[in-house]
C-alpha cells in the first residue's frame, strides 16, 4: 500500500505569489497532457486578485506540490471563470450569478489539478471536499463550478454539488472545445452540503469544527497521513462590498 505524508493548506493568493507561480506551472503541465490549455482558468491574472483562495496539497517528505484547487469570490477584481468560459454562449450566466449574489456571497471552485505521478491516490477528491469545508470561513452562500461528465459524481459525492440546470442546455455547454461537455454545477446549501456522501459530509463537518488537525485517510490502495491547515487568518479574510466587483 502506498503511504504519503501530506499537508493540505489554504492561503489568499496575493499573500504567496511564488507558491502561486509553482501552482500555475504545475497546472499548465497537467492541462497540456489533455490538450486543453485554452480553459479560462489557465492564466496568471488571478495571482493579483484578493478574492482568490488557493488550496494545495504538498508532500511533507519531498516538499513538492502534489495537487491544487482554487476558490474565487465573485466580488474580487475579475469575473468568475464560468462567466468568461460560457457567457458568450449563454448570457443568462451573468444574471444567474447576479441573482445568487443578491442573497449573499457567491464563489466558484476552479482550476483543480493533480500531478500525474500522484494519480489515483484520492488527492483530487480530497481537495474538492476541503474546498467545501472552508465555505463557512469565507461566508460563501453559493459555490459554482464547471466540470466534465466523468467528474459529475465526484463533485457531488465529495463536495455536495448539483447540476445548475438554469443555464446552457439543462446545465451543460460544449467547452473547452467542441465535442467536450462541461457541466455547470452548484452548491446551494453550504451549511448542509446535503448532496455529498455521508463519509465526506462527516469529514467536511470535522474540518469546519477543527480546521487544524491530523487525519489518516485511506483511498483504495493509498494511505494519506494528512496535516490539515485550513484556518484562514483574519488578515486574509476578504469582505468587499458588491460595488467592488469588476470584470475583465
Amino acid at each position: 500500500m502506498q503511504r504519503h505524508r501530506i499537508a493540505i493548506r489554504i492561503f489568499q493568493a496575493i499573500k504567496e505569489p511564488h507558491t502561486c507561480l509553482d501552482y500555475m506551472q504545475r497546472h499548465q503541465q497537467v492541462l497540456a497532457v489533455f490538450g486543453i490549455q485554452m480553459i479560462t482558468s489557465n492564466n496568471n491574472r488571478w495571482v493579483d486578485n484578493p478574492g482568490i483562495y488557493v488550496i494545495v496539497a504538498e508532500s511533507l517528505e519531498t516538499g513538492e506540490m502534489m495537487a491544487g484547487i482554487r476558490i474565487q469570490l465573485a466580488r474580487g477584481n475579475q469575473e468568475l471563470p464560468i462567466a468568461g468560459a460560457t457567457g458568450h454562449i449563454d448570457p443568462r450566466v451573468y444574471s444567474v450569478i447576479d441573482a445568487y449574489e443578491s442573497y449573499g456571497m457567491t464563489a466558484e471552485v476552479t482550476a483543480l489539478w493533480n500531478a500525474r505521478k500522484y494519480k489515483g491516490i484520492g488527492l483530487s477528491n480530497l481537495l474538492i471536499t476541503v474546498s467545501s469545508a472552508v465555505l463557512n470561513q469565507l461566508n460563501i452562500t453559493t459555490m459554482l463550478g464547471l466540470c466534465d461528465t466523468r467528474n459529475l459524481d465526484t463533485m457531488r459525492m465529495n463536495g455536495g454539488y448539483k447540476i445548475e440546470t438554469s443555464i446552457g442546455e439543462d446545465g451543460y455547454f460544449f467547452y473547452p472545445k467542441q465535442g467536450l461537455k462541461a457541466w455547470a454545477i452548484i452548491v446551494k446549501d453550504p451549511g448542509a452540503v446535503s448532496s455529498a456522501s455521508a463519509a465526506m459530509r462527516s469529514l467536511i463537518f470535522s474540518l469546519r469544527k477543527n480546521p487544524v488537525q491530523r487525519t489518516v485517510i485511506q483511498h483504495e490502495d493509498a494511505l494519506l497521513d494528512v496535516d490539515f491547515e485550513l484556518k484562514i487568518p483574519a488578515s486574509q479574510l476578504f469582505h468587499p462590498s458588491k460595488k467592488e466587483q469588476t470584470s475583465n
